[in-house]
């Protein structure tokens, strides 16, 4: 085949597939359905992770039935930097006062 004719012909097909697939209208496929109502997340505990997975920081509601909950910050050696229980953790209403 010549040059010209492969040129038309991947031309053609271009065309071809490209109004077909805008001219179809086929359904969306999700691999779960989208439920647009929840506004709540629940879970024991939230790890926070920078861009090479290494934890940075957790929020934990319970590590045991002895420790209160706390949120914790870690540097990049996982060092911890600063922490915080709900033994010092004041609402801010107490603050203010």
């Amino acid at each position: 085949m010549s040059q010209k004719f492969s040129f038309a012909l991947a031309l053609a097909a271009g065309l071809i597939g490209g109004l077909l697939s805008r001219n179809l209208n086929l359904p969306s496929v999700h691999a779960q359905a989208q439920n647009q109502t929840q506004t709540e997340i629940r879970a024991q505990s939230f790890a926070l992770t920078d861009a090479q997975g290494r934890v940075v920081g957790t929020f934990t509601s319970r590590e045991a039935s002895t420790r209160p909950p706390r949120i914790v910050l870690l540097d990049r050696a996982g060092n911890v930097i600063w922490f915080a229980t709900s033994d010092t953790i004041r609402p801010l209403s107490e603050i203010l006062k």
